[in-house]
């Protein structure tokens, strides 16, 4: 026999799941809400543009390349036409605001915190306001490591400066030649490439430690390191030239890429090709250099060289399982036409296999690519995927938002 006190507990039961458990069925919903959202298609192999603001601000590759920025969320954002003039988003790149002036080069901590430099400057309310801050030289090279904490220095001389406060104060460090590039992994291990030689250092900056470039593949070859990074605590990636002066006398110099497994004790070659040379460049010259690391598996290589004719050509080299094979890929590099001017590429998460640059797009992480001109008819200057689903662009004076058709 059942008595009215069990009754009543299975009639409760009922009723609270009954009234917990949403809809199963997407076209269930209740009355009076709106119905659910339809689900979002990721783009795979085509984008469909449509234009979000006209702007004063010139997309085009008349000086320094245009670029966007974004906070690891995806908020926050900024778009740099060919000067330093600024367009600034707060929802997403649903809206854009400005122009604002200042600044060639930007790093967006959070959706509070920005830095922008050359002349630098931080904003903590979203790129409202901005305070300036001092640089040791006002043409330094600049590393953002976190907020406060930023490492300055100049390829024309061998000094390194710190600071932890927001330029207040700058600790200088010297180092044995001209420091051509600084990198970090988690702000207390850094990496310098001076003089063709590597320094490390593990206190932060306070002291570094020379290691010579040895290559376990080719140990006869004498290489310069001309950039360094970080893939993660232990491993680093440098592009290198050769200072083979016989290839120099035969109009080709060899430029490669190397890692270190060991934080940067000996390295090994991961991919070289031969570059035409140009009497128009220093023996050991420095080269544009772009990097992206998708993650400690991915990585993504440019490298903006002067040819043998003068003008400047680009490669991208890519490599998704840490360097144990390389792709060369040109026409992910595909230049402008401008000194200086590069379409870098833009890929989509989660897993990094779709990517653009100018109107050449991939579906493999960039080991192959394809011209799209049916859906893509103009070059975009920059792009940024904010998701699978939505890839912000900037062509002309225009900003763009790609979908999935």
């Amino acid at each position: 026999m059942i008595g009215k006190n069990t009754l009543w507990f299975h009639y409760c039961v009922v009723v609270a799941i009954g009234c917990s458990n949403p809809p199963t069925n997407p076209h269930d919903f209740n009355p009076g809400e709106p119905p659910p959202a339809p689900r979002q298609k990721p783009i795979i192999d085509s984008i469909d543009w449509k234009p979000i603001t006209t702007t004063s601000v010139d997309f085009r590759f008349w000086g320094a390349s245009p670029r966007i920025a974004f906070d690891p969320s995806g908020t926050l954002g900024f778009a740099r036409g060919s000067s330093p003039s600024w367009m600034r988003t707060t929802d997403g790149g649903k809206t854009w605001m400005g122009p604002e002036e200042g600044g060639l080069n930007i790093k967006v901590l959070s959706k509070e915190v920005t830095y922008r430099w050359w002349p630098l400057a931080k904003s903590t309310d979203s790129g409202v306001t901005w305070n300036w801050l001092q640089l040791p030289d006002a043409d330094a090279q600049v590393l953002v490591v976190r907020s406060g904490d930023i490492a300055a220095w100049k390829t024309t001389a061998p000094t390194i400066w710190r600071t932890t406060d927001d330029g207040l104060g700058w600790l200088r460090v010297d180092l044995s030649g001209n420091v051509r590039s600084v990198a970090s992994f988690d702000g207390s291990r850094f990496a310098s490439a001076a003089n063709g030689k590597l320094h490390i250092s593990i206190d932060g900056r306070l002291t570094w430690q020379e290691r010579p470039f040895v290559d376990a593949t080719t140990p006869e070859a004498e290489w310069a390191f001309d950039a360094i990074w970080f893939s993660d605590a232990q491993t680093l990636v440098s592009t290198a030239q050769s200072k083979d002066s016989v290839a120099r006398a035969n109009g080709y110099i060899r430029r490669g890429v190397f890692r270190s497994l060991d934080g940067g004790i000996s390295w090994s070659e991961v991919h070289v090709r031969n570059m035409g040379w140009s009497t128009y460049q220093t023996p050991y010259p420095t080269n544009t250099v772009g990097y992206s690391f998708i993650d400690p598996r991915s990585w993504i290589i440019l490298i903006v060289h002067k040819g043998s004719s003068g003008m400047e050509v680009a490669y991208v080299f890519i490599s998704d399982d840490e360097g144990n094979s390389c792709t060369d890929l040109p026409n992910l590099g595909y230049l402008s036409g401008f000194f200086n001017m590069y379409y870098k590429p833009a890929f989509a998460p989660p897993n990094w296999k779709v990517g653009l640059a100018g109107r050449y797009m991939t579906r493999d992480g960039g080991k192959t690519s394809s011209e799209q001109k049916e859906w893509a008819p103009f070059y975009t200057s920059a792009a940024y995927f904010l998701n699978p689903y939505e890839v912000i662009a900037l062509y002309n004076f225009t900003i763009y938002r790609g979908t999935a058709p």
